[in-house]
């Protein structure tokens, strides 16, 4: 849940992380072609609960896009 999330956040340090998931709603589908929707459904309910949203805010923990962030790389790279 969203409490077991923020503590692992909370526990990493300062600095960029990459943190992947793969949240997906409990459908028949998913049920029918993913052995870990379980885990997938939990992503889903965790990240959507805005108990999560707060303690990332509470944390200062910002999010961000991997478009964003390799736009970020790119532009990096074009100024050395």
């Amino acid at each position: 849940g969203p409490e077991a999330a923020l503590r692992i956040l909370d526990a990493l340090p300062p600095g960029l992380h990459y943190v992947m998931c793969h949240p997906t709603a409990d459908t028949p589908e998913a049920r029918a072609i993913c052995p870990d929707w379980k885990s997938r459904a939990s992503d889903l309910e965790t990240l959507m609960n805005p108990l999560f949203a707060r303690g990332l805010k509470r944390l200062g923990i910002r999010t961000t896009t991997c478009r964003t962030l390799c736009a970020a790389m790119r532009q990096g790279r074009s100024s050395r």
